[in-house]
């Protein structure tokens, strides 16, 4: 019982635990810089760009050869990503390197994406209490 208290043990298990914790920080560069060998920097720049986004998030895809692509955003993979066309709804694997600028459009697909403008109703409900409380005084004591 003596020796768990003692500073040479608490300092060594402090030392072990600390160098447990650092494992997977010292590791994960080394593992992230094998995977980002495989993509050109402007995939990674489309990459990081389409992963900010939502899955069935609609966008506007420039394309490098020129063409545009309207539809809806589906599983990113590591050197592809999947792509609903809104024109025919057939869905494409797209490389990242293909792609030259990613955009999002104004228009949505799914409901909870539409902006909601609620006027609301606790001011009103508020002026018609008071109304309601000003004529009741007023046809009480009044008359």
């Amino acid at each position: 019982m003596n020796t768990l208290f003692r500073s040479r043990t608490i300092a060594r298990l402090a030392l072990a635990w600390a160098l447990i914790a650092l494992l997977p920080m010292l590791l994960a560069p080394r593992m992230q810089a094998q995977d980002s060998h495989t993509l050109s920097k402007h995939a990674r720049k489309v990459y990081k760009t389409l992963s900010k986004y939502r899955t069935h998030t609609y966008l506007h895809l420039e394309m490098r050869d020129g063409s545009d692509a309207y539809g809806t955003l589906g599983a990113l993979e590591d050197a592809s990503f999947r792509f609903v066309d809104s024109n025919n709804n057939a869905t494409e694997t797209i490389a990242y390197d293909s792609v030259e600028r990613v955009r999002r459009d104004a228009q949505t697909v799914s409901e909870r994406n539409y902006p909601h403008h609620h006027r609301h109703l606790l001011p009103l409900l508020l002026i018609g209490a008071a109304a309601g409380a000003a004529a009741a005084v007023y046809f009480t004591y009044v008359q």
